[in-house]
């Protein structure tokens, strides 16, 4: 980032065209260390006892209880479960329950690079105008 700080701490302007590239190039290795990994398991049958007890079972039971509770009261109730509502319940649809937890997984795989991209621009808030 280049520039100088405005009040609050901002950029003054946006990245230059080498800053985007290594950003893009940080956004596609953690796609390709992240994404890869979503189906492990899932060939063979269904994932994890935790992730099918915490989350699956809970989304699916939404879809056959059609109710827009969760019943999760030992695990992740809320909002993560409604937002993997719509995904599960497509992918169980389409594929079964494998295809259930690939939805869940592909959607914590999504945010993973959302994450990545906010502590990028994170760290050129407060690193770069100090280094500046």
């Amino acid at each position: 980032m280049t520039g100088r700080a405005s009040s609050g701490g901002l950029p003054a302007r946006g990245f230059t065209g080498r800053e985007r590239l290594v950003l893009t190039l940080i956004l596609v290795a953690a796609a390709l260390l992240r994404f890869p990994g979503v189906s492990h398991h899932l060939r063979r049958g269904t994932g994890t006892f935790d992730e099918g007890n915490n989350f699956v079972a809970a989304v699916l039971g939404m879809w056959t209880m059609r109710s827009a509770d969760p019943h999760v009261y030992s695990g992740y109730a809320g909002l993560f479960n409604w937002m993997l509502f719509l995904p599960m319940g497509l992918g169980e649809r389409l594929y079964g329950e494998p295809g259930a937890y690939l939805a869940g997984r592909l959607l914590v795989a999504a945010f993973s690079l959302v994450n990545v991209l906010l502590m990028a621009l994170v760290g050129v808030i407060l690193v770069v105008p100090q280094i500046l």
